[in-house]
């Protein structure tokens, strides 16, 4: 029986295990999903059950409770018990948040904003949106998070009330609740990483959803001609878990100018590539039974906006990326072109071939490689990197010679007698200390954290006595095991997201023979970005290339501890090595 106390408004809370609580709210792509264990403030996982898994069910809420069970759940699950939607009142997650212009209730997690003399100006409600506007004009939307009667959640930053109204002071800027607004058509740039048009059409409101290279990812309808613009705004945002993203208005023209840049730029660059005469080779290994034609189709498949569509739709039923992505391009190019992914080698090499074709004239030059794939057993007399790793950290030695070059055993030999052999067991105690001092809010910074994976690592850090034991503790269907290795690697030497998305500012040479040598100094005449074997050398390019500097030399000193004998800082400023 449907209890009406419990499972109200197309959305329900349940008590699983008497462990975690399952909130399940229904909207526009589906049914939204958060995770809570009991007595954490913050959900540990969400994401979003589309609608095409539900089945057209009138029992929404129940079917996607079954999905999520059957999809999400590692354990088997014994008791589940409905539980109020009140019961997470006490959780900061957005659970019945108000809009910030809706009758006051007065709630106790109402955001304060002050001015610099802490005089109260305004609050809005947990989740509500502020809009801030700059002496140029500029303006920026977003969203607001209360955490406690002092610090807020503003977008993806932590800020004390007083330091965030003395920041707007300096800056001259005016920070007040966005207003509602009878506009009828409106643009956003969504923190550089999308852009979303919405427009008023026949009753409804008609959007469009772009990455940031402005290539069309989704159109889409909001049967909802009640809503203001703003509103009809924060559905879409939800719906596709976009709703942490700050909002930058732009007018249908500012969009449209950049829609007619990228059509021009993406011209010139398939002008040039036909154009040009391939003075360059990539060498790309790909697995044996590689079709060449069928590379080609995959490549190009990666960038279809169809395929992204879909992609989201996969990742959204929470399995891997890599797997979402095959099963993305199978239903729009078939089972022929997605199989080609399967294989590691190929992957890489597709992703090159991508790239490639939008801003190179570098002629890809396939090689078939001989024996097994990676992380495969060896073949032929060969072995993958992988499992000579595994042979040498296991012990066996003799074993892992007989795939080495005599070249290459000696460099493993004289590493071995100098004690600069590093394996991640030696350092444990190191990256461990590191994330148990680490915030919530500065896992939250990491690159590649989405869907609440960093409440997962912050949790499993607590628990967690040992490295594979906090693997095991984050990995799930849907964090397979490599993106848990580079979370963590990422926290520990503390690199910032927006790094993460940052291009090179300079090429770095490690290693170089005579050949390579003569290959440099042609390079430093051609090469777009500036080139150097020594870091001393390139972190005085620009401020810029000076942090990633500081940021590698920084790494490079983390890196020694975790040799077999411990060696001073320095190492990346020593020179570069000859072969």
């Amino acid at each position: 029986m449907k209890d009406d106390a419990v499972i109200k408004d197309n959305e329900a809370v349940y008590l699983i295990n008497e462990q975690t609580y399952l909130h399940l709210r229904e909207n526009l792509a589906g049914v939204g999903y958060e995770v809570f264990e009991k007595n954490s403030p913050l959900p540990v996982e969400e994401g979003q059950i589309p609608r095409e898994a539900l089945s057209n069910s009138q029992r929404r809420i129940e079917t996607a409770r079954a999905y999520y069970l059957a999809e999400h759940q590692d354990e088997p699950v014994g008791k589940i018990q409905n539980v109020a939607v009140t019961t997470l009142e006490k959780f900061r997650s957005g659970v019945r948040k108000r809009r910030n212009l809706a009758p006051r209730s007065l709630p106790d997690n109402d955001v304060r904003f002050i001015d610099p003399m802490y005089n109260e100006l305004f609050r809005v409600p947990d989740g509500g949106v502020v809009q801030m506007t700059y002496p140029d004009g500029h303006q920026r939307s977003e969203k607001v998070e209360y955490l406690d009667d002092y610090h807020m959640k503003i977008g993806s930053s932590v800020q004390h009330i007083c330091e965030f109204a003395e920041r707007m002071a300096r800056s001259h800027a005016i920070v007040e609740p966005e207003p509602l607004t009878q506009q009828d058509c409106r643009a956003w740039n969504l923190e550089y990483d999308y852009y979303l048009t919405v427009q008023a059409e026949d009753g409804a409101w008609n959007y469009a959803l772009y990455p940031g290279d402005c290539c069309l990812l989704e159109r889409g309808k909001i049967d909802a001609p009640e809503l203001m613009i703003e509103e009809a705004r924060d559905e879409i945002l939800y719906s596709h878990n976009l709703r942490n993203k700050d909002c930058i208005p732009l007018t249908q023209e500012e969009f449209a100018q950049k829609l007619a840049d990228r059509n021009e730029i993406q011209s010139y660059r398939m002008k040039q590539f036909q154009q040009s005469g391939h003075d360059c080779y990539l060498v790309m290994q790909l697995h044996q039974d590689a079709d060449p034609a069928l590379l080609w189709q995959a490549a190009d498949a990666l960038e279809h906006p169809q395929v992204q569509l879909v992609l989201r739709e996969e990742l959204a039923a929470g399995i891997t990326f890599a797997k979402a992505r095959e099963l993305a391009v199978e239903r729009v190019f078939g089972k022929e072109v997605s199989q080609v992914l399967q294989k590691p080698n190929n992957i890489l090499g597709v992703e090159y071939l991508a790239q490639l074709t939008k801003e190179s004239n570098i002629q890809p030059l396939p090689i078939s490689r001989i024996g097994n794939a990676h992380d495969g057993k060896p073949e032929e007399g060969f072995a993958s990197a992988s499992h000579i790793r595994s042979l040498i950290l296991s012990g066996n030695w003799d074993e892992a010679r007989e795939y080495l070059p005599q070249s290459v055993w000696e460099i493993y030999q004289q590493a071995m007698q100098n004690g600069e052999t590093a394996w991640m067991q030696t350092g444990e105690r190191a990256v461990l200390s590191a994330l148990r001092r680490m915030s919530r809010e500065q896992m939250t910074a990491l690159p590649d954290v989405s869907e609440g994976i960093e409440n997962r690592l912050y949790q499993a850090v607590r628990k967690s006595c040992g490295i594979e034991e906090l693997y095991e503790q984050i990995k799930t269907k849907r964090y397979p095991l490599s993106r848990v290795r580079r979370l963590v690697l990422s926290a520990f030497l503390q690199i910032p997201s927006q790094m993460h998305k940052q291009a090179p500012p300079y090429l770095r040479v490690l290693a170089m023979n005579e050949k390579g040598r003569e290959i440099l100094g042609r390079m430093k005449q051609t090469a777009t970005l500036p080139v150097s074997a020594s870091l001393a050398k390139l972190e005085k390019i620009s401020p810029q290339a000076a942090q990633f500097a500081k940021l590698e030399a920084e790494c490079a000193d983390q890196y020694r501890i975790f040799t077999e004998r411990i060696f001073p800082c320095g190492s990346d400023y020593a020179g570069v090595c000859k072969n």
